[in-house]
């Protein structure tokens, strides 16, 4: 289509742009391809399946600021956040400033990613603390103590969350990748 068009000269064989692709295509591009980072260039994000995806990887990501994106990128333990309103240069340097970076740090950096990924949205991890957070809920209930809404409504979000990333989580599993980027439904690498 019209982002086609746009590639430069020389190029074509390098940017293969695949357009809408199913999620076992995308596990299987990162199991067989080397990915180094994950762009997302969103304007509108809700939680990011994509960047879940990518840091379950242990890659990191540069991505915009929007949404729920800050809930997965952390500055220098998943990737780094860059403003909604980024222009393409500014993209270009944090995406440079990845390549410019010494190997023992971005080695860092991919492990914390993968870290930070299991800690708080691998499937695995999350329905345990979710099943412990009920039974506590259940306990307090019992007990009859700490019963305030504060306590419901603050053990309420955690399971929620949990629940969410539960859901949304399953089935990941740990493998290189290389750039890809993200920008609206189409995925560039």
């Amino acid at each position: 289509g019209k982002v086609r068009g746009k590639i430069p000269k020389g190029l074509e064989d390098r940017i293969h742009l695949p357009g809408a692709v199913p999620n076992s295509a995308v596990y299987d591009y990162y199991r067989e391809n080397a990915v180094d980072l994950f762009v997302n260039a969103s304007t509108s994000e809700g939680l990011p399946v994509s960047i879940m995806e990518a840091i379950s990887f242990g890659v990191p990501v540069v991505a915009t600021d929007v949404g729920g994106t800050g809930e997965i990128v952390v500055n220098q333990v998943t990737g780094t956040l860059v403003p909604p309103d980024i222009t393409a240069e500014g993209l270009a340097q944090a995406i440079a400033e990845y390549y410019r970076a010494d190997p023992e740090q971005l080695r860092r950096l991919r492990t914390s990613a993968r870290q930070f990924w299991k800690e708080h949205f691998d499937a695995k991890t999350n329905y345990r603390k979710f099943v412990e957070e009920v039974e506590e809920i259940e306990n307090l209930i019992a007990e009859n103590r700490d019963f305030t809404p504060d306590a419901i409504t603050q053990r309420g979000r955690q399971c929620h969350q949990q629940c969410n990333a539960h859901d949304q989580q399953a089935n990941r599993l740990p493998f290189p990748l290389q750039l890809v980027l993200q920008y609206g439904n189409n995925r560039f690498h």
